[in-house]
């Protein structure tokens, strides 16, 4: 049967075979660096929730510091700053629910972290109404002697954490040790979604956001404890050693910040997290650290307090840099993966109109020649 067939046609069949699976190729390719593109603005959008985290973390440390010197003053002092500060927390909290929720689909592991990370803030309302009524107890709220270092939930044990929690709210000191759990959680989140990229640059940007955030946590922490021992003017039991502890453990989380920094990152670190004020909060710090159970008389609780908010302002600074430089990282990750992918789809679109425009100057040097050949054969054989 296809013997039977013009020349022409013959030809056509002959060539359409390559074409098509030219064609196919293109479409695969495209196919490809179009997912890469869309793979590229899905990390974009989870750099963009791990930069939005910072904001919220900042306002909670601060409503945390806030509720333990509310506390601490027997709920006399502080209410009003405390209501203002709550105001800001839930204007934030707010903003980074919406965003976590719209990116939670797709990814099971990371859909857990932000469910059981979201769980933990959801109990600010039971933490409040612990701290404004539940009856203070003074053995409750005094340190443990040391600290847990971050220390992520067992992956199995996600979905129970979720409906439990780190347990009941019915007291001010569960309450306030809560803060800092629920920031750990949500640093959790961050902690999970740097894997979700393959470009290593973005990956290390948003570890050195996550270890700044938790050496600003423990820098906060000792903000709240100082400002006790300087109103009381000596230590409380275990209190000593938890400074030790705090103390140590921003320190690992800065030299975490420094192994994943860039050069440039670091420099800003050192240039913005300097000057009197920090000079102040390392002072007081090492003298506390070497006073033993008596503190100097001469430091008082609000200006040690200015000091380190100082400090906890200029770390602040830097997790906006932080932030702007990896929600810039994962632009331009974004932006490179559309322009191959546009450049692949042009280059594809270019072969496979230049094979076909090659195929048909081919099929056409061959057809006339032949048709010469098959009516000089059709006019000797008349003959």
């Amino acid at each position: 049967m296809f013997r039977n067939f013009p020349i022409r046609t013959k030809l056509i069949i002959a060539l359409l075979g390559p074409l098509l699976l030219l064609a196919v190729l293109a479409l695969v390719g495209i196919r490809q660096n179009q997912a890469e593109s869309d793979r590229a603005e899905r990390s974009t959008a989870f750099a963009r929730l791990a930069a939005g985290l910072a904001p919220l973390i900042h306002q909670l440390q601060a409503e945390r510091s806030l509720s333990i010197s509310y506390i601490d003053s027997g709920r006399r002092q502080w209410r009003q700053e405390l209501v203002e500060q709550r105001r800001r927390v839930d204007q934030a909290s707010a903003t980074y629910r919406a965003q976590a929720q719209r990116l939670s689909a797709g990814d099971e592991l990371l859909a857990e972290k932000i469910e059981y990370g979201l769980s933990e803030l959801g109990r600010l309302g039971e933490q409040r109404d612990a701290i404004d009524t539940k009856p203070i107890d003074d053995e409750e709220l005094k340190a443990e002697p040391g600290i847990e270092v971050h220390e992520e939930e067992g992956e199995e044990e996600l979905e129970h954490a979720t409906e439990a929690g780190h347990g009941p709210l019915d007291s001010p000191g569960a309450a306030l040790d809560q803060y800092t759990d629920t920031v750990s959680d949500l640093l959790d989140i961050n902690g999970e979604i740097a894997p979700r990229s393959n470009d290593a640059e973005l990956l290390k940007g948003v570890a050195a956001s996550v270890a700044l955030a938790r050496a600003k946590d423990f820098a906060d922490a000792q903000r709240s404890l100082l400002q006790n021992v300087y109103a009381a003017n000596r230590f409380g039991p275990n209190e000593h050693n938890k400074l030790a502890s705090l103390v140590t453990a921003e320190r690992l989380y800065t030299a975490q910040f420094d192994s994943s920094a860039t050069e440039a990152q670091h420099e800003f670190f050192e240039e913005t997290v300097a000057g009197p004020q920090v000079e102040q909060v390392d002072e007081l710090v090492e003298a506390a650290l070497a006073s033993g159970v008596k503190p100097t008389s001469e430091v008082k609780p609000q200006d040690w307090f200015a000091a380190m908010s100082g400090k906890l302002d200029r770390m602040r600074v830097v997790e906006e840099r932080l932030s702007a430089d990896v929600i810039a990282t994962s632009s331009a990750v974004k932006q490179a993966a559309d322009r191959r992918a546009w450049l692949y789809s042009l280059l594809l679109a270019a072969a496979l109109v230049l094979a076909l425009a090659l195929a048909l100057i081919t099929a056409r040097s061959l057809i006339r020649p032949m048709r010469r050949l098959e009516a000089a054969a059709e006019e000797t054989a008349g003959h």
